[in-house]
C-alpha cells in the first residue's frame, strides 16, 4: 500500500483488552483468576514493572520485547518510543488455557501506577497511550487503598478520558477487603469525587465494585460484578468482529478509491507524455525540413544566378561569347 500513501492494518484476530490501574490493584490477580493460570506475578511489592501481553496459544512460553514485537504487528512504532527504552520492558506470556474466552483476548498488564520515588526507565504515561490506540476495552481498576489518591494514574485516566473514552470503564477492586457497608459507599464516593473533575461526562458512569470469588465472603452482603465484567469482555469481542468487518470494507473502498485516483494521474501523465512526445516529433520533422530546404534553396538561388550570368554573356551580337558558344 505504500505506492497509494496508505496504511491499512490487518485486521486483529483477538481484541485487546489493557488493565490500567494503581499499585497492587489486583489487575494481574484478575487475569490469573480469568484465564485459570497463576502466570502473572501477584502480591504487595510491585512485581509489574514492565508491559505483559498474556497471549493464548499451544503451550507455555514466553517471549522478550524485540520478539514480542515482531510477531504482533500492532506493537509496531513502540520501539521507537523514547529511543527504545520500553522494548526490554515489554514480554509475552503464552498460556494454553482454555478458560473463558481466553482464546480471543490478548490480555495487556500494564505497570502499578505510583507516586512519590517510583521511577520507570521508560515514558510510561505515553506507552499506555500507545497500547490504548490498539485496545477494543480499557479496565481501570481502583483498589480501597490506592482509591482514586495516586496523582500518576489519575493523570493517566486524564488522557485516557480525552482519547478513547469509550473504551475505558471504571471498577472497584478488592471490593471484598471492605466488610463494613458505610465504608465501602464511603470509598465509591472518594473515587467518584476524585473522578468527576478529570473525565467527559462523569455523571455518565458507575464504579461496579469487584474482586475474586471467595466462598468465605458473602456476595449478597458484598457486591461483586466480576461476572459482568467478564460479560463486557464478551460482548467487546463480539463488537470487534463487526468492528473488524466494517474496517475491512472501508480499507477496500478507500483502496479502490485510491487506484482510481492514480489511475486518472497516471492517465494525465500519459496523455501529458504523448502531447510532449508530439511536439518533440513536430520539432524534429521541423528542423529536419530546415535542414534540407535551406541548402536546397541555397543551391537553387546559386543556380538561378549562374543562369543568368549565363544568359547576359551570349548577347544579341553574333560575335559575342554567348553566340561562339551557341556555334
Amino acid at each position: 500500500m505504500e505506492d497509494l500513501d496508505l496504511k491499512c492494518l490487518v485486521p486483529r484476530k483477538r481484541v485487546n483488552v489493557m488493565l490500567v490501574g494503581n499499585h497492587s490493584a489486583g489487575k494481574s490477580s484478575f487475569i490469573n483468576w480469568y484465564i485459570e493460570e497463576s502466570i502473572q506475578k501477584t502480591g504487595v511489592a510491585i512485581e509489574t514493572s514492565g508491559f505483559t501481553i498474556v497471549h493464548s496459544g499451544k503451550k507455555k512460553d514466553s517471549w522478550k520485547g524485540e520478539a514480542s514485537i515482531e510477531y504482533f504487528e500492532w506493537l509496531d512504532g513502540v520501539d521507537k518510543l523514547d529511543g527504545g527504552s520500553v522494548t526490554p520492558n515489554i514480554r509475552t506470556e503464552i498460556c494454553a488455557s482454555k478458560a473463558r474466552q481466553f482464546s480471543s483476548v490478548n490480555f495487556i498488564d500494564t505497570p502499578g501506577l505510583t507516586d512519590g520515588q517510583m521511577e520507570y526507565p521508560y515514558p510510561v504515561d505515553q506507552v499506555i497511550m500507545f497500547f490504548s490506540d490498539h485496545c477494543d476495552l480499557v479496565l481501570v481498576f481502583f483498589d480501597p487503598i490506592g482509591q482514586a489518591l495516586c496523582e500518576r494514574t489519575m493523570g493517566v485516566v486524564e488522557k485516557l478520558n480525552d482519547q478513547c473514552a469509550d473504551k475505558v470503564s471504571y471498577y472497584c477492586s478488592k471490593a471484598d477487603t471492605l466488610d463494613d457497608a458505610k465504608d465501602r459507599q464511603k470509598v465509591l464516593i472518594q473515587i467518584t469525587q476524585n473522578l468527576s473533575g478529570r473525565i467527559k461526562n462523569p455523571h455518565t458512569f458507575d464504579i461496579p465494585t469487584i474482586y475474586l470469588p471467595n466462598d468465605d465472603v458473602d456476595s449478597e452482603a458484598i457486591p461483586n460484578n466480576i461476572e459482568e465484567m467478564c460479560e463486557l469482555i464478551d460482548q467487546t469481542i463480539s463488537a470487534a468482529v463487526q468492528h473488524s468487518l466494517n474496517n475491512l470494507r472501508t480499507d477496500c473502498e478507500t483502496v479502490v478509491a485510491k487506484m482510481a485516483e492514480a489511475e486518472e494521474k497516471d492517465a494525465a501523465a500519459n496523455a501529458s507524455n504523448s502531447s510532449r512526445r508530439l511536439i518533440k516529433l513536430a520539432l524534429v520533422v521541423i528542423v529536419l525540413l530546415f535542414a534540407l530546404v535551406v541548402p536546397l534553396a541555397i543551391a537553387l538561388h546559386k543556380l538561378e544566378s549562374v543562369f543568368q550570368v549565363l544568359t547576359n554573356l551570349k548577347g544579341p551580337g553574333r560575335g559575342s561569347w554567348g553566340a561562339k558558344v551557341a556555334r
